[in-house]
């Protein structure tokens, strides 16, 4: 679906279904979490950098759009102070469409902003990556999703596995 306002013309596409799309970073950032769009040029540049198109979806829970108008308001001024203060995280956000997918959803894309999620060409990574971050760990987060799931059950293993000090024999937490 395409939404037009005056010469503005903004592709609304649903998103419920990647099949078919090509490696994606999909990046879902809302103006009310600060970092999440200052820091977007730099997930824009890792995913480019490691193959992938970049995706910006944005919190649809923004508020309704005044008649007439593509964006609502909090957004149209996120990316108006954006563009004068970061201009190259706003061209990195300029595609925003608002967050849709039930996958996504039912994936605790709101969690926390920013929160991407590694689309190889067929399936989502098995983790998202939450949060901003300097470039380089961009870049490793990106790169280990894409090796797959022994990287992801690695990290997962990881974050999961109790501290040393309290497994005992036979004993778990």
């Amino acid at each position: 679906m395409t939404l037009t306002s005056g010469s503005k013309s903004i592709k609304n596409d649903c998103m419920q279904d990647f099949e078919g799309r090509p490696a994606t970073l999909v990046y879902v950032w809302s103006p009310r979490m600060v970092l999440s769009a200052l820091h977007a040029d730099v997930a824009q540049q890792q995913a480019l950098a490691a193959g992938l198109a970049f995706m910006p979806l944005h919190d649809a829970r923004l508020g309704a759009e005044p008649a007439g108008q593509v964006d609502p308001p909090e957004l149209a001024q996120a990316m108006q102070r954006l563009r004068q203060t970061q201009p190259s995280a706003a061209a990195a956000l300029q595609h925003s469409i608002a967050l849709c997918s039930a996958q996504l959803l039912q994936n605790q894309a709101q969690r926390h902003f920013p929160t991407a999620f590694v689309w190889n060409g067929s399936a989502f990574a098995q983790y998202p990556i939450v949060g901003a971050m300097p470039a380089a760990y961009w870049a490793q987060s990106i790169t280990q999703r894409l090796q797959g799931s022994a990287a992801d059950s690695a990290v997962a293993n990881q974050l999961h596995a109790p501290p040393a000090a309290t497994v005992k024999q036979g004993v778990h937490p």
